[in-house]
């Protein structure tokens, strides 16, 4: 049973390779370096979560930083290039988990833990055979099974399970409160941001937001029983791309390690000729990445996170359609 399940995921190594680009790019202008500035926390903000930060009794000393993000940074490299992927994504993410383990001890957590364990559980997928340095003679449009996409699937549906679950003991579900309308109150008047769309859902009717309420809910606790189908899944993920969107839209947050966590699973069949783009395309992102972000750090800059959600909305949305096109295809205009 649990066997064939994990067969059910299927992926061809060009999908994953594009995947993996992705990702190498991401993190290289958003999330490295990791945790640098930690030397100048005042040791008493030190409260360490469940990881490698309970062996210390205080922060790390600058060099162990340091070292970390260098083995974040080789391996990444080496990734990008198809180089020893496997290796190089077992010490990507244990690099980028021990980082996280520090930045996470002083209190606020991010939730990208999806993003840091990706490189581990996709070491052993293949995606490394294409758009890399790899060599010898490689099928990269034939769909085989994936396993480590089926894990992959699962450790995504247990993180948005457990966030639903959250909400759903915390009085989400409660009439008489609105929860959705009290976090981006709280955003606006404690953050001074006013992000687009939050003009035009302010003054909309209270039942609209207790909706929202039920939608959030409902919507991640449905990630866990989806995984068992692999079409449900990505019909999921799609729908959470956009939901994505909507709630940078309407929030200002951004969860665009989330959307470059669900490339892994879309099927890039229009992607045709990429033995040069898969060199020419990052490039081009880095370059106008670090002009954009010459007056101030990278992290600062939010232009790949919101390209990010846009594209991920984009593409969810195309997907839908192109299932709903399919479906009235084989059945014909009149069953619809």
């Amino acid at each position: 049973m649990i066997d064939r399940w994990l067969l059910s995921y299927r992926a061809r190594p060009i999908d994953l390779a594009v995947c993996r680009i992705i990702y190498c790019v991401f993190v290289a202008v958003i999330y490295l370096p990791n945790g640098m500035w930690l030397a100048s926390i005042p040791e008493t903000a030190y409260h360490p979560k469940p990881g490698l930060a309970l062996f210390f009794t205080t922060f790390p000393p600058h060099n162990v930083i340091l070292g970390l993000n260098v083995v974040a940074s080789a391996s990444l490299a080496a990734l990008f290039a198809g180089f020893a992927t496997p290796a190089a994504g077992l010490a990507l993410s244990g690099s980028l988990v021990a980082l996280n383990s520090f930045v996470y001890s002083i209190g606020k957590i991010t939730h990208t833990i999806l993003l840091d364990i990706l490189p581990a559980v996709m070491a052993f997928s293949g995606w490394g055979r294409c758009l890399s340095i790899h060599r010898g003679r490689v099928a990269c449009d034939e769909a085989r099974p994936c396993w480590p996409l089926a894990i992959m699937a699962a450790a995504t549906g247990v993180a948005m399970f457990t966030a639903g679950w959250a909400k759903l003991t915390t009085g989400w579900l409660d009439p008489s409160q609105h929860q959705t309308l009290h976090y981006a109150m709280s955003n606006m008047i404690g953050t001074g941001a006013h992000p687009v769309a939050a003009g035009l859902v302010a003054h909309a009717p209270l039942w609209t937001w207790k909706c929202l309420d039920y939608i959030t809910v409902l919507f991640e606790l449905a990630f866990l029983p989806a995984i068992l189908s692999p079409l449900v899944f990505r019909v999921v993920l799609c729908v959470a791309a956009i939901f994505h969107l909507g709630v940078w839209l309407t929030f200002g947050i951004f969860f665009s390690h989330n959307v470059v966590v669900y490339s892994a699973f879309v099927r890039w069949r229009r992607v045709k000729d990429v033995r040069m783009s898969w060199l020419v395309l990052p490039a081009v992102v880095l370059v106008c990445g670090y002009v954009v972000t010459l007056d101030r750090p990278l992290a600062e800059n939010l232009w790949l996170n919101q390209a990010i959600l846009v594209a991920g909305a984009a593409i969810g949305v195309s997907y839908l359609a192109g299932i709903v096109l399919n479906r009235y295809r084989q059945s014909g205009p009149g069953s619809l």
